[in-house]
C-alpha cells in the first residue's frame, strides 16, 4: 500500500504543478496592445501643382467691323475656339438703318 500511495502523491504533485504553470504563465504576459482599427475607401487623390507662367495664343489676328455700330449680339468669349466665317458677332448701326430707310422712301417715290 505504500507504493500505490506514493504513486498517489507523485501523480498529485504532478497535476499540481501542471495546474500552477498557466496561472504562473499568466502574470509575466502583458496585456494586449490597444489599437485603433479605419475602414479603407477608395477616394480620388488631388494633385495641384502651382507655377508661373505666361500663355501665349497660336494665331492672332486683328478683327474689324466694315461698317462703325453697337455689338449686338456677341457669340463668342476670349479663347474660343473658331473657324474663317464663323460669326462672331452681329453689330448693330443706326445710321446704316436710317440710310436704308430713306433710299427705299426715294425708290419707292421714283
Amino acid at each position: 500500500m505504500r507504493l500505490s500511495s506514493s504513486r498517489f502523491g507523485v501523480v498529485a504533485g504532478a497535476f499540481i504543478c501542471v495546474g500552477l504553470v498557466p496561472a504562473l504563465a499568466a502574470d509575466s504576459i502583458e496585456p494586449p496592445a490597444r489599437i485603433k482599427a479605419i475602414h479603407l475607401a477608395r477616394s480620388e487623390v488631388e494633385r495641384v501643382v502651382k507655377l508661373p507662367g505666361t500663355l501665349l495664343p497660336w494665331e492672332e489676328t486683328d478683327v474689324f467691323a466694315r461698317v462703325s455700330g453697337y455689338a449686338r449680339d456677341v457669340r463668342v468669349d476670349r479663347g474660343s475656339v473658331v473657324k474663317a466665317g464663323d460669326t462672331l458677332l452681329t453689330v448693330e448701326a443706326p445710321e446704316m438703318t436710317a440710310d436704308l430707310e430713306a433710299a427705299r422712301a426715294r425708290l419707292a417715290e421714283a
